[in-house]
């Protein structure tokens, strides 16, 4: 097909969504998709795939309501429960360097489309990143996941369910090791031999159209953790400029970065937030805000095995439940890792 026009470059996008794409990712759709101005006919677009049901049909797909669980210390949940959001870490915030980067690679051999550190930079500056696991007898008994995420059993676990994960959110399960990069190999074949046939139109942003995916791969050392993630990518105006959303703030982390941070409001504070930050705006009503956000609640919190004051813990938590209005249930797990009230 020879593109003439920006209708014709439209219908050639589409045919690398079904071509390249849909092959791996059956239900993928396009969020936008823009052709390049200035180019008369255009020779690429710019496009972003659509959370819409991506994963379905893959081995990243998530079923609905499942239980969720969130290992932290107790100044994290505490955090949490006065807050009354998640903080979602952006993906340069996460201790793991390789995080967005091992995808990236595997698709980088071969396609000689370079991509620079700043916008390496910048798309780890616009995902934003909710780390949890399924809520498993063998997950929530784990002592790795104690010990590496929970202040070595003296934190807690915060059991939880997410609800009306719409369409700003993709959630769903990490893939471990070198073994689930292959589907990135198969995808490269899959863009170099459409790049051939169809005279070299492409997306002009093709690892930033994937960059959520490349968030869903790790290392095969952290396959304990059964990780599953629900991420947002929220793009700032400008590559150099700060983000501007009323969720997205600032933090100095342990290590003294300066680093962003996203706030995933709780089902039961989603009126408090309302009121602090949205009351004076006449277009958002609280309904509106209720049926926008998603619905994170928080079903139950198990304190760890090695708190030396586990009852006056708990006693805190009982007081703190009351005066948020929140409800929750308390549980205590012990050294033989056995459970009770």
């Amino acid at each position: 097909m020879k593109i003439q026009n920006n209708e014709d470059a439209s219908q050639m996008a589409d045919k690398f969504l079904d071509v390249v794409f849909k092959p791996f990712f059956p239900k993928a759709r396009y969020k936008s998709k823009f052709m390049m101005s200035g180019e008369s006919p255009p020779t690429s677009f710019k496009g972003e795939i659509s959370n819409e049901n991506l994963f379905d049909e893959t081995k990243y797909k998530l079923e609905p309501k499942k239980e969720l669980l969130h290992f932290t210390t107790l100044q994290g949940l505490n955090s949490i429960l006065e807050t009354g959001y998640f903080r979602l870490s952006s993906i340069e915030n996460l201790s793991d360097n390789l995080e967005l980067i091992l995808g990236l690679n595997r698709m980088k051999e071969e396609l000689n489309i370079e991509i620079s550190d700043d916008t390496i930079s910048n798309l780890k500056q616009n995902i934003f990143c909710l780390s949890s696991c399924l809520n498993t007898p063998e997950t929530i008994t784990d002592t790795y996941m104690w010990e590496n995420y929970s202040n070595r059993g003296s934190g807690a676990v915060l059991v939880f369910e997410v609800e009306n994960v719409n369409l700003n959110l993709l959630f769903g399960k990490v893939l471990y090791g070198n073994e689930n990069l292959t589907i990135f190999d198969d995808l490269k074949n899959s863009i170099i031999k459409h790049k051939n046939n169809f005279g070299g139109f492409m997306p002009n942003n093709l690892y930033e159209m994937m960059s959520k995916i490349f968030c869903f791969h790790k290392a095969n050392k952290f396959h304990r953790e059964n990780e599953v993630r629900l991420l947002i990518k929220e793009n700032k105006n400008n590559i150099y400029d700060d983000h501007n959303n009323l969720f997205i703030d600032k933090i100095i982390n342990s290590q003294n970065e300066v680093r962003y941070i996203y706030k995933l409001v709780l089902q039961e504070r989603i009126e408090d937030w309302y009121n602090k930050n949205y009351s004076h705006r006449e277009n958002i009503t609280l309904e509106d805000a209720q049926q926008k956000l998603p619905k994170i609640k928080i079903k139950k919190i198990v304190l760890g095995y090695n708190i030396k004051n586990t009852y006056e813990i708990r006693q805190f938590l009982i007081e703190k439940r009351k005066k948020l209005s929140m409800n929750f249930d308390i549980e205590i797990i012990n050294s033989d890792l056995q459970f009770f009230t």
